[in-house]
Protein backbone atom coordinates (compact mmCIF):
# COMPACT_ATOMS: atom_id res chain seq x y z
CA UNK A 1 0.00 0.00 0.00
CA UNK A 2 2.53 2.70 0.62
CA UNK A 3 3.67 2.19 -3.49
CA UNK A 4 0.10 3.44 -4.01
CA UNK A 5 1.21 7.44 -3.45
CA UNK A 6 4.86 6.69 -5.58
CA UNK A 7 2.51 5.48 -8.35
CA UNK A 8 0.32 7.73 -8.58
CA UNK A 9 2.94 10.16 -8.59
CA UNK A 10 3.97 8.05 -11.56
CA UNK A 11 0.92 8.09 -13.47
CA UNK A 12 0.32 12.13 -13.32
CA UNK A 13 4.07 12.92 -14.20
CA UNK A 14 4.91 10.05 -16.39
CA UNK A 15 3.95 11.52 -19.68
CA UNK A 16 6.61 13.04 -21.78
CA UNK A 17 6.24 15.98 -23.68
CA UNK A 18 8.02 16.28 -26.72
CA UNK A 19 8.96 19.21 -29.38
CA UNK A 20 10.38 18.63 -32.80
CA UNK A 21 12.76 20.75 -34.41
CA UNK A 22 12.26 22.95 -37.89
CA UNK A 23 15.30 22.41 -39.69
CA UNK A 24 17.05 25.54 -41.55
CA UNK A 25 14.37 28.11 -40.01
CA UNK A 26 14.66 31.32 -41.06
CA UNK A 27 14.63 32.92 -37.38
CA UNK A 28 17.91 30.53 -36.57
CA UNK A 29 20.46 33.30 -36.83
CA UNK A 30 18.05 35.46 -34.43
CA UNK A 31 18.42 32.79 -31.72
CA UNK A 32 21.94 32.40 -32.26
CA UNK A 33 22.85 35.74 -31.63
CA UNK A 34 20.71 36.47 -28.72
CA UNK A 35 22.56 32.84 -27.08
CA UNK A 36 25.99 34.92 -28.02
CA UNK A 37 25.23 37.94 -25.93
CA UNK A 38 24.42 35.55 -22.98
CA UNK A 39 26.93 33.56 -22.82
CA UNK A 40 29.73 35.78 -21.99
CA UNK A 41 28.04 36.85 -18.62
CA UNK A 42 27.98 32.91 -17.48
CA UNK A 43 30.65 31.44 -15.54
CA UNK A 44 32.08 29.23 -18.87
CA UNK A 45 31.99 31.94 -21.78
CA UNK A 46 32.73 29.70 -24.06
CA UNK A 47 30.26 26.59 -23.23
CA UNK A 48 28.32 25.95 -26.96
CA UNK A 49 24.32 25.97 -26.66
CA UNK A 50 22.03 24.55 -29.60
CA UNK A 51 19.44 26.83 -30.21
CA UNK A 52 16.42 25.35 -32.55
CA UNK A 53 12.98 26.61 -33.45
CA UNK A 54 10.65 23.65 -32.91
CA UNK A 55 7.32 23.06 -33.45
CA UNK A 56 5.09 23.40 -29.77
CA UNK A 57 3.31 19.89 -30.31
CA UNK A 58 0.17 19.33 -29.18
CA UNK A 59 1.49 19.74 -26.01
CA UNK A 60 1.90 23.29 -26.83
CA UNK A 61 5.59 23.70 -25.24
CA UNK A 62 6.67 27.26 -25.75
CA UNK A 63 10.35 26.57 -24.31
CA UNK A 64 11.85 23.22 -24.08
CA UNK A 65 15.26 22.93 -22.16
CA UNK A 66 16.79 19.46 -23.13
CA UNK A 67 20.35 17.40 -22.16
CA UNK A 68 23.75 18.48 -23.70
CA UNK A 69 22.55 22.72 -23.69
CA UNK A 70 19.70 22.21 -26.08
CA UNK A 71 17.18 24.79 -26.10
CA UNK A 72 14.12 25.07 -28.27
CA UNK A 73 11.58 27.84 -28.67
CA UNK A 74 8.27 27.77 -30.64
CA UNK A 75 8.35 28.74 -33.48
CA UNK A 76 5.02 31.01 -32.91
CA UNK A 77 6.61 32.96 -30.13
CA UNK A 78 9.48 33.50 -32.76
CA UNK A 79 6.57 36.08 -33.97
CA UNK A 80 5.15 37.07 -30.97
CA UNK A 81 7.98 37.70 -28.41
CA UNK A 82 10.22 40.57 -28.93
CA UNK A 83 14.10 39.70 -28.84
CA UNK A 84 14.26 41.29 -24.69
CA UNK A 85 11.72 38.55 -23.59
CA UNK A 86 13.22 35.97 -26.28
CA UNK A 87 16.90 36.56 -24.35
CA UNK A 88 15.03 36.42 -21.40
CA UNK A 89 13.80 32.85 -22.08
CA UNK A 90 17.29 31.53 -23.03
CA UNK A 91 19.15 33.13 -20.10
CA UNK A 92 16.48 30.76 -18.42
CA UNK A 93 17.34 28.17 -20.25
CA UNK A 94 21.00 28.80 -19.75
CA UNK A 95 20.66 29.64 -15.52
CA UNK A 96 19.40 25.29 -15.92
CA UNK A 97 22.33 24.21 -18.01
CA UNK A 98 24.74 26.22 -15.63
CA UNK A 99 23.65 24.80 -12.70
CA UNK A 100 23.67 21.29 -13.64
CA UNK A 101 19.97 20.72 -13.43
CA UNK A 102 19.91 17.51 -15.26
CA UNK A 103 23.16 16.43 -13.57
CA UNK A 104 21.41 16.79 -10.59
CA UNK A 105 18.48 14.53 -11.70
CA UNK A 106 20.24 12.02 -13.56
CA UNK A 107 22.36 11.17 -10.15
CA UNK A 108 19.39 11.01 -8.25
CA UNK A 109 17.67 8.52 -9.93
CA UNK A 110 20.41 6.23 -10.11
CA UNK A 111 20.66 6.04 -6.62
CA UNK A 112 16.98 5.61 -6.23
CA UNK A 113 17.20 3.02 -8.81
CA UNK A 114 19.58 1.61 -7.15
CA UNK A 115 17.50 1.63 -4.05
CA UNK A 116 14.72 -0.08 -4.98
CA UNK A 117 16.74 -2.80 -6.97
CA UNK A 118 18.58 -3.07 -3.26
CA UNK A 119 15.20 -2.99 -1.32
CA UNK A 120 13.78 -5.93 -3.96
CA UNK A 121 16.38 -8.50 -2.34
CA UNK A 122 13.99 -7.66 1.05
CA UNK A 123 10.58 -6.80 -0.44
CA UNK A 124 9.35 -8.93 -3.15
CA UNK A 125 8.34 -7.01 -6.05
CA UNK A 126 10.29 -3.67 -4.91
CA UNK A 127 13.05 -3.69 -7.74
CA UNK A 128 10.19 -3.73 -10.52
CA UNK A 129 9.41 -0.33 -9.44
CA UNK A 130 12.72 1.17 -10.58
CA UNK A 131 10.27 2.54 -13.57
CA UNK A 132 8.62 4.90 -11.15
CA UNK A 133 12.07 6.82 -10.01
CA UNK A 134 12.35 9.37 -12.53
CA UNK A 135 8.72 10.92 -11.63
CA UNK A 136 9.11 10.76 -8.15
CA UNK A 137 12.50 12.71 -8.92
CA UNK A 138 10.94 15.09 -10.51
CA UNK A 139 8.43 15.90 -8.46
CA UNK A 140 10.53 16.63 -5.79
CA UNK A 141 13.46 18.21 -7.48
CA UNK A 142 11.35 19.97 -10.03
CA UNK A 143 10.07 23.15 -8.07
CA UNK A 144 12.86 23.87 -6.50
CA UNK A 145 15.26 23.68 -9.52
CA UNK A 146 12.40 26.25 -10.75
CA UNK A 147 12.92 28.42 -8.53
CA UNK A 148 16.93 28.49 -8.51
CA UNK A 149 16.87 28.74 -12.30
CA UNK A 150 14.68 31.64 -11.90
CA UNK A 151 16.94 33.58 -9.93
CA UNK A 152 19.90 33.02 -12.04
CA UNK A 153 18.16 33.86 -14.60
CA UNK A 154 17.75 37.28 -12.90
CA UNK A 155 21.54 37.17 -12.02
CA UNK A 156 22.51 37.45 -15.82
CA UNK A 157 19.74 39.55 -16.51
CA UNK A 158 22.01 42.04 -13.91
CA UNK A 159 25.27 41.21 -15.12
CA UNK A 160 24.07 42.31 -18.74
CA UNK A 161 23.10 45.04 -17.94
CA UNK A 162 19.13 44.94 -19.07
CA UNK A 163 16.01 45.30 -17.66
CA UNK A 164 15.03 42.49 -15.12
CA UNK A 165 11.66 42.88 -15.71
CA UNK A 166 12.17 41.29 -19.31
CA UNK A 167 11.57 37.58 -17.59
CA UNK A 168 8.12 38.13 -15.91
CA UNK A 169 7.27 39.92 -19.13
CA UNK A 170 8.56 36.73 -20.86
CA UNK A 171 6.87 34.32 -18.47
CA UNK A 172 3.66 36.32 -18.63
CA UNK A 173 4.07 35.86 -22.46
CA UNK A 174 4.19 32.21 -22.56
CA UNK A 175 1.29 32.01 -20.08
CA UNK A 176 -1.39 34.18 -22.07
CA UNK A 177 -0.87 32.74 -25.55
CA UNK A 178 -1.35 29.34 -23.75
CA UNK A 179 2.49 27.96 -23.55
CA UNK A 180 4.51 26.02 -21.50
CA UNK A 181 8.43 25.69 -20.33
CA UNK A 182 9.51 22.18 -20.09
CA UNK A 183 12.68 20.68 -18.49
CA UNK A 184 12.83 16.81 -17.75
CA UNK A 185 9.18 15.85 -16.72
CA UNK A 186 8.75 19.50 -15.26
CA UNK A 187 6.28 20.79 -16.65
CA UNK A 188 4.93 24.82 -16.11
CA UNK A 189 1.85 26.23 -17.76
CA UNK A 190 -0.27 29.38 -16.99
CA UNK A 191 -0.52 28.89 -13.24
CA UNK A 192 2.99 28.27 -12.38
CA UNK A 193 3.98 30.64 -14.80
CA UNK A 194 1.96 33.49 -13.72
CA UNK A 195 2.91 32.75 -10.08
CA UNK A 196 7.06 32.76 -10.85
CA UNK A 197 6.54 35.75 -13.17
CA UNK A 198 5.16 37.63 -9.50
CA UNK A 199 7.96 36.30 -7.29
CA UNK A 200 10.51 37.27 -10.11
CA UNK A 201 9.42 40.84 -10.12
CA UNK A 202 9.50 41.02 -6.30
CA UNK A 203 12.92 39.46 -6.73
CA UNK A 204 13.82 41.98 -9.91
CA UNK A 205 13.77 44.77 -6.71
CA UNK A 206 16.49 43.66 -4.78
CA UNK A 207 18.94 42.63 -7.73
CA UNK A 208 18.49 45.73 -8.94
CA UNK A 209 19.11 47.26 -5.80
CA UNK A 210 22.48 45.65 -5.74
CA UNK A 211 25.52 45.41 -7.46
CA UNK A 212 26.35 43.34 -10.51
CA UNK A 213 27.48 39.85 -9.11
Amino acid sequence: MRLAPLLLIAALTGGCATVKEIHDHPQQARLEKLVAEVAPHTKYPYKHYWMRVADPGKDHIGLAILPQRHIYIAEPLMTTLDDAMLRALIVHAVAHHRLHHYTERDLANTAQKSAFKAGGQFVPGLSNAGHIGGPITESLMGPPQEAGADRKTLVYLHRMGVPLEDFPRALEALADQGYAERIGLTTSRANKLRSRAAKSRRRAKKYSAAPAQ
